[in-house]
């Protein structure tokens, strides 16, 4: 990325017309996978998410901006970095956070826990009272990795499963019958059924010993 990238405030970022490319490409996705209508329409209040949103070309879809689904915040330090000691710094974070990727908070900035917590209560709040609603959100893809954590335990946030790139949307959709079952519908258009893993007594004792699971153990 440019130097004025970081040197912005995060807010400020505008899309790219690589990004604006994307996000076109994204509605025209929804919109051939039958996802272009729901009950409830979130975005982010990051200048280029709200660009994203705009250009998705949706029918009439009554954008809301909710502050929590923010980008999680990094800290003030890049921003007065110079673009060698800004690789620096990155290399650093990526290692120290691969050894905790969830708890890892950088300096100044917030956990992937904490910016996934803040996404997912808010989330739960405006959807209490709407069982059984559809909601499309467009926010950022570390914020959304970590919100799947909580949506689907036991997901890693660096796990395969859990990647998106830019102007890539995954669905989730829920059972009501056995909300355990979530359907997924990834980036490449293919739908999977997930479910958490269920341990008993002598496979979680292998765990805790620091054992691998024992191959066809009950679930």
């Amino acid at each position: 990325m440019p130097d004025e990238f970081w040197l912005r405030r995060a807010e400020t970022h505008a899309l790219t017309s690589r990004g604006a490319d994307q996000a076109v490409a994204g509605g025209r996705l929804l919109r051939e996978a039958g996802l272009d209508r729901h009950d409830l329409y979130l975005v982010s209040p990051m200048r280029r998410a709200m660009h994203t949103a705009a250009l998705l070309g949706l029918a009439e879809p009554g954008w809301q901006i909710a502050g929590w689904l923010a980008e999680r915040a990094w800290g003030p330090r890049l921003r007065t970095l110079d673009a060698g000691q800004r690789e620096t710094f990155l290399a650093a974070a990526r290692r120290e956070s691969s050894e905790d990727p969830w708890f890892w908070v950088p300096e100044g900035g917030e956990s992937l826990a904490a910016a996934a917590s803040r996404a997912y209560s808010g989330l739960a709040a405006r959807i209490r009272d709407r069982r059984g609603a559809s909601v499309l959100v467009v926010a950022h893809g570390e914020l959304i990795r970590g919100l799947r954590c909580l949506l689907q335990p036991g997901l890693d946030p660096d796990s395969s499963d859990n990647t998106l790139g830019n102007g890539q949307f995954v669905c989730l959709e829920w059972d009501t019958a056995d909300p355990d079952q979530v359907r997924v519908l990834d980036p490449g258009g293919q739908w999977t059924t997930w479910a958490p893993v269920g341990y008993d007594s002598e496979e979680l004792l292998r765990l805790a010993s620091g054992l691998q699971p024992r191959e066809g153990r009950p679930a």
